[in-house]
């Protein structure tokens, strides 16, 4: 996942660091209920409210946490399949 992502957060691409006295600059994001790892990020946008249960996320459109939290969501949409379907679809296919 480093490699991938050469290094940098995966919504603002700061420059991931681990600290000299063993603490990191980064943290694992999550999905909170399957605990499947999604992304390394920076310390300020894992902390960021948008990433937040229940948060608004309508109020950041037009931020990069907006296009992460949309991307991880249609992630979670194609792996669930039929078990999500109905409002949150898209396509029509009901």
């Amino acid at each position: 996942m480093w490699e991938a992502q050469k290094g940098l957060c995966a919504i603002c691409a700061e420059v991931l660091y681990t600290g000299s006295s063993g603490r990191s600059g980064f943290t694992l994001d999550h999905d909170h209920d399957s605990g499947k790892p999604r992304s390394l990020l920076c310390q300020g946008c894992n902390k960021h409210g948008a990433l937040k249960e229940g948060a608004d996320i309508e109020r950041f459109k037009d931020t990069p946490f907006y296009d992460y939290v949309h991307r991880h969501r249609k992630k979670v949409d194609d792996v669930e399949g039929t078990e999500r379907r109905g409002e949150d679809q898209v396509d029509g296919n009901q």
